[in-house]
């Protein structure tokens, strides 16, 4: 559920600060917050890619039902972010082409059904370059990309910066 109670998937976000002293460690939470995607949509497997200012990008995958929207069949997305939290708005990076059709539903009889994605999102930071990279799951077009044998999401990689 959303902070609306509405049914949905959004992304908490947490920044901690650790101390480690001779009696353990503890941490406090510095900075918070949720990223909450537009009525009709969801957000999933966020990954921060941040320079050591803390500025970078969260990116994430975003669903929809419908394919004539900006995010409609899941798609890669992020959202910039600076020191303290995310600013702007959702950027879609790699627009969906089609629905999960479903195949990978685990115990399921066939397509048509819930399927099992991989579960992931990455980021990562090039040291000597400074470009950010994110990894996140989308369908793509089967004109253009070879479908697996279990299943038609794949993963988009965006460059920025």
């Amino acid at each position: 559920m959303d902070g609306k109670g509405l049914s949905r998937d959004v992304i908490d976000w947490f920044e901690v600060d650790p101390d480690l002293t001779g009696s353990g460690l503890s941490a406090s939470i510095v900075h918070q917050g949720r990223i909450v995607p537009p009525n009709g949509y969801s957000v999933s497997y966020p990954a921060f890619g941040l320079h050591k200012s803390g500025a970078g990008v969260i990116g994430f995958t975003i669903t929809n039902s419908r394919a004539t929207v900006a995010g409609g069949y899941p798609s890669a997305a992020l959202m910039e972010f600076d020191e303290t939290a995310p600013t702007g708005g959702i950027i879609v990076s790699g627009h969906g082409f089609t629905s999960d059709d479903g195949f990978t539903g685990c115990g399921a009889p066939g397509p048509g059904t819930v399927g099992r994605w991989g579960d992931y999102g990455a980021a990562v930071v090039d040291a000597v370059t400074g470009y950010i990279y994110t990894a996140n799951e989308m369908i793509p077009d089967p004109s253009l990309f070879a479908r697996g044998h279990y299943a038609n999401w794949g993963t988009f990689i965006t460059q920025i910066y």
